[in-house]
């Protein structure tokens, strides 16, 4: 895999010496650097994609998460304010904005900006497996019973999950944080909670 990876950037970084003005190129070496977790790298691409295309969603996403992988909490909540403002439909903003909410320690907050990424995508796990961490409801709950029904479909399953994700940690000595992009997922290991 590690070689596709090496492949794949030297592709795409000589596509964008003859076409720099390539969203998608951009937009998947910012994912290619995300995979390897190379933050900042990644937030270069996906900031170069929302220059050429502000319009898009899926750069800011990309840039948000980077943003936040990388600690940057100031240039992380103005992408987020942006992606609130400008992309209200889209799941990936909400959640974006409940991860940072939860490592900020405001909890009311993620759980409404997690249920409304459920609202607008109610088949994804991600704002439901954070919104279980934040408020563990009693088994006859619907979202435990949603939870229990997602997580039976082989393509969800936590082990599926863990192998499509990335790592950072919003600061050196918070717990181990999985982020998968699209959609974003945060878990914090070792019973600690948000």
């Amino acid at each position: 895999a590690r070689g596709r990876l090496q492949q794949a950037e030297s592709t795409l970084s000589r596509a964008l010496e003859i076409h720099p003005s390539s969203l998608r190129a951009w937009l998947d070496l910012g994912r290619l650097y995300s995979r390897r977790e190379d933050w900042r790298r990644a937030a270069d691409a996906f900031e170069r994609a929302c220059a050429l295309a502000p319009d898009e969603a899926e750069g800011w996403i990309g840039y948000g998460t980077a943003l936040f992988a990388l600690h940057d909490t100031r240039a992380a909540a103005e992408v987020r304010d942006r992606l609130l403002a400008r992309f209200p439909e889209r799941f990936e903003s909400h959640l974006l904005a409940g991860h940072f909410y939860k490592v900020h320690g405001s909890t009311e907050l993620a759980m409404a900006a997690y249920l409304r990424a459920l609202q607008a995508r109610p088949e994804q796990t991600d704002a439901l497996y954070n919104l279980v961490e934040l408020r563990t409801p009693p088994l006859s709950d619907s979202l435990t019973i949603t939870l229990e029904r997602l997580r039976a479909q082989p393509s969800l399953s936590p082990r599926a999950i863990a192998r499509r994700s990335s790592s950072p940690r919003p600061c050196p000595t918070a717990p181990r944080m999985v982020v998968v992009i699209p959609p974003i997922r945060v878990t914090l290991k070792g019973g600690n909670r948000r």
